[in-house]
């Protein structure tokens, strides 16, 4: 078996999990690191591992492509340099498996889409939740029309960050755009959750690989951190014709913590997942049976994409990877459109968490969880 030469490209943050699994993980075999490049190396736990491999690693990926060829990029850089560094890739002949969310506007995306086209190579998107087997399993059977038509899809994740979250990056994270003016619009919306917003509109797509629309109709936003965009988000609306609820924070307490749960809607069941309650995704019909979809991995430790995109770069079959361009533009749509509410600014009810060093709104977490029982969003948040 010819090994897929792979370039890394971003080998701190969440980069550090792709280089675990090249690293670790026996799927990977079939991958030959021939490069990594990263401004800040040491931000990657493993990278005396990766020296002693004998695996080059550069400052930038131009430096590197100067270098190095390869068949596969993963490309794991911030949401700015997405279009930059997929291009990049695809002009010295490398497919990509490119870190979430695929871009920062919709109109970015389609650079992106424009440049994988003019190469005429591949490009996979890491939605992880659209890997997963469970996740892969229960749409074939939502596709199948076994559980009936989709009426309504809820979701949340209530998820504490420090100060130190929003100082990560050397300083984009929260921004609307770059340094040097490249939209970036990074959010709770947009980065920590948005799996579990793709997720919604990834299962109610018509077919495997595709994606369905968000069309929004009301809309709260709020920020307790310094940022330029949003800490906490609730919105409703509709995807095709389900109706859809949705609640994220970054802004609550420990004790509001709450890891991604969902529920969702058909004419004949209702699917339900909790991470809190052991992660078992399951759809009880109303006829009283069930469908037990095993245990999903909705968290950064799953890496399932960069298995089953190497396989596709083995079989030269691409066809059957499910988050391809066109699936993440819908993602990509949904935060145009949720970017487009200001604001509320929380800070006057912030207090600060000083054994965390974080900023917290007290209520807020009661609040978001009042929303997602009732289906009732209000115009503000108010104690």
């Amino acid at each position: 078996m010819k090994k897929t030469d792979t370039v890394l490209i971003g080998i701190g943050g969440f980069g550090n999990q792709y280089v675990r699994g090249v690293l670790d993980d026996p799927r990977a075999k079939a991958a030959r690191v021939v490069g990594a490049c990263d401004p800040r190396p040491e931000g990657c736990d493993r990278l005396a591992e990766l020296k002693a491999l004998g695996v080059p690693v550069f400052s930038s990926p131009q430096e590197m492509f100067a270098h190095v060829q390869a068949d596969l990029a993963v490309i794991s850089t911030p949401i700015f340099l997405h279009v930059e560094h997929a291009a990049l890739a695809f002009a010295n002949g490398c497919d990509v498996l490119l870190e979430k969310p695929i871009a920062a506007t919709a109109e970015e995306t389609a650079k992106i889409i424009a440049s994988r086209d003019e190469s005429g190579k591949q490009l996979a998107i890491g939605f992880q939740w659209c890997y997963d087997e469970a996740m892969k399993a229960f749409k074939a059977d939502i596709l199948s029309g076994r559980f009936g038509k989709l009426v309504h899809m809820q979701a949340m994740v209530l998820w504490p960050r420090d100060l130190a979250y929003y100082a990560r990056g050397g300083g984009w994270a929260g921004k609307r755009l770059s340094a040097d003016g490249r939209p970036l619009w990074d959010s709770v919306a947009s980065n920590a959750t948005a799996h579990y917003i793709m997720n919604m509109l990834w299962l109610a797509g018509e077919t495997p690989g595709a994606a369905a629309q968000l069309q929004p109709e009301r809309v709260w936003t709020g920020h307790a951190n310094e940022i330029e965009t949003f800490d906490s988000v609730a919105f409703t609306g509709k995807i095709g014709s389900a109706e859809v609820l949705y609640c994220a924070s970054h802004a609550v307490g420990p004790q509001d913590t709450v890891n991604p749960v969902f529920r969702y809607e058909f004419e004949r069941g209702e699917a339900v997942f909790s991470e809190d309650e052991g992660g078992e995704l399951t759809v009880r019909l109303h006829d009283g049976s069930c469908v037990h979809y095993g245990r999903s991995v909705p968290n950064g430790a799953n890496i399932e994409k960069l298995f089953q995109v190497l396989d596709a770069c083995q079989s030269g079959d691409w066809s059957s990877l499910p988050c391809p361009a066109e699936a993440a533009l819908r993602h990509a749509q949904a935060m145009d459109s949720i970017n487009r509410t200001p604001a509320q600014d929380l800070r006057p009810l912030r207090a600060l968490d000083e054994a965390r060093n974080a900023w917290v709104v007290p209520g807020l977490g009661d609040w978001l969880k009042t929303i997602y029982a009732t289906g009732v969003l209000p115009a503000s948040f108010s104690r």
